[in-house]
């Protein structure tokens, strides 16, 4: 039993990976405008079907819904990629580093970790692997755990084996140094480690994606999201420089250099001490220089509904801190099965729905955390452009299910890129 528990506590580590390997050693100013990923190559963002079609522990067969996920391939080179997985964690993720790209689109990676759970005991192996292919702008791979340990005389005992089948196809255009209006949006960046205190020389130095999300129209404040950091709020000047520090409990966190609607040259420290004796624990400074990653949406295009959304989510009542906030967020629309779709607003994902003839929308439903949370959402309206919405939240104790606070949102926003799936281009 306790190697089951140790594989249970390894899951939530295993979607943290830090990138590892060499990246390319293209001159990150010199990127300006010349893009050399293209849509027939591997680089983008790929809508998932993730279904766990086999999954054995301890000789037991246990069955798992299908899951709805992102996955997005970041190209290093010619000939490698890495494959990131957004929305699914645990088993479920499927993110793999320095793929090869083989002829024909073939691909297979394989990576090991060991984790050491009870002292005394071998450590718990972990075996991943993945196998499929990268072609016509759909991806399609099996990702597959092996999960056991070693005994003293050198046999493995398997704990747990798991297939997942992931099936996905290319959600946007890439950019081609169209003219931009907004610095909103994702970017593909080249990541230069210039100081890091506990790396040192080994720090790693790859193509790696940052998302800006303007929190207004004319880029005056943006949130920057980066592999592990999310700084909010930050200024901008009306010439795109940017210099901004955050201070938090044992550290701060800098933001500096330059934004505009077409390039972004950024420089992200931070320091961490240790909050008794004030020892410095971390010191790390890196450069992102790149351009952005898809084509901004165009209105009025025969597109579906899915993709993301660049929304306003405004408090209208909140009768749990009585703070009236409003933020601009991204909002994800999933295609499912059935010409259903999924949405992610924050951390909400919604049970899979399909809207009306006209894009129509409402339904509820509970998720329990703690608290129980009761979703109610109406007047609801997708198409092609926008989405418009109305969420009614409400806050229940959890024996009881009487209602502790609520809070209503109206929620409205633009798509952010240009959608490009296999037969809607």
């Amino acid at each position: 039993m306790w190697k089951v528990m140790a594989v249970g506590m390894i899951l939530a580590f295993s979607a943290c990976s830090e990138d590892n390997g060499d990246g390319a050693s293209e001159d990150a100013d010199t990127l300006g405008t010349d893009v050399e990923f293209l849509p027939e190559n591997p680089e983008g963002e790929y809508a998932m079907r993730v279904d766990p079609v086999s999954w054995v522990c301890q000789g037991t067969a246990s069955q798992w819904p299908v899951m709805y996920a992102v996955a997005s391939l970041v190209e290093q080179d010619d000939d490698t990629f890495d494959i990131l997985s957004r929305g699914v964690y645990g088993f479920a993720d499927f993110s793999h580093w320095g793929v090869v790209w083989q002829d024909g689109g073939y691909f297979e990676s394989e990576y090991y970790f060991e984790y050491s759970l009870t002292p005394g005991y071998p450590p718990v192996e972990i075996t991943v692997s993945a196998a499929g292919s990268v072609v016509d702008d759909s991806l399609a791979f099996i990702n597959h755990w092996l999960a056991g340990w070693h005994d003293a005389a050198g046999e493995f005992h398997t704990e747990c084996e798991i297939d997942f089948d992931n099936i996905g196809v290319r959600r946007y255009v890439n950019w081609r140094g169209e003219l931009r209006s907004s610095i909103d949006g994702q970017w593909r960046a080249w990541r230069e480690t210039l100081e890091d205190s506990l790396a040192g020389d080994s720090a790693p130095t790859r193509w790696q994606t940052l998302d800006v999300i303007a929190q207004d129209d004319d880029g005056n404040f943006f949130d920057l999201k980066g592999t592990f950091f999310n700084v909010k709020n930050i200024p901008r000047k009306d010439d795109g420089g940017v210099a901004h520090t955050l201070s938090f409990g044992n550290g701060w966190i800098e933001v500096s250099g330059q934004l505009d609607n077409e390039y972004l040259d950024l420089t992200v420290a931070w320091e961490l001490r240790d909050p008794v004796t004030n020892n410095l624990l971390w010191r790390a400074r890196d450069r992102y220089t790149g351009v952005p990653r898809f084509a901004p949406h165009v209105p009025k295009q025969p597109e579906p509904f899915t993709g993301a959304f660049n929304v306003e989510v405004t408090e209208l009542f909140d009768s749990c801190d009585g703070t009236l906030d409003a933020r601009r967020q991204v909002a994800e629309v999933l295609p499912t099965d059935n010409a259903q779709i999924q949405l992610w607003i924050g951390g909400i994902k919604t049970p899979l729905f399909a809207p009306n003839a006209v894009g129509e929308f409402n339904f509820t439903f509970e998720l329990l955390n703690n608290w129980r949370y009761a979703y109610w959402f109406n007047e609801g309206r997708i198409n092609s452009d926008t989405i418009d919405l109305r969420l009614n939240l409400d806050v229940l104790w959890p024996n009881s299910g009487e209602v502790n606070c609520s809070v209503v949102y109206a929620i409205t926003g633009d798509k952010r890129y240009q959608n490009m799936f296999p037969g809607e281009r």
